[in-house]
């Protein structure tokens, strides 16, 4: 299994677009990465579902409001 690359996962501090009807879930896109069949997911609802903390973790974007940062990014010298 590969890594996730690091320029994968946009950096992002805004919020998820209201889902429309007829597009999955994150469950559903999740279930969707880890299926047998027909897995995987686009390039663009990739990035739509996770994103990068500025600290280099990424976090779904419904959980990135509860991300603690695991670096002290405070420019305290």
């Amino acid at each position: 299994m590969e890594d996730i690359e690091a320029g994968s996962a946009p950096t992002h501090l805004h919020r998820v677009p209201a889902r429309r009807s007829g597009q999955k879930t994150v469950a559903e896109l999740l279930r969707q990465l880890d299926a047998r069949e027909k897995p995987g997911i686009t390039d663009t609802v990739f990035s739509v579902l996770f994103c990068r903390c500025q600290c280099g973790l990424v976090t779904t974007q419904r959980a990135f409001d509860d991300h603690t940062c695991i670096v002290d990014l405070s420019d305290d010298d």
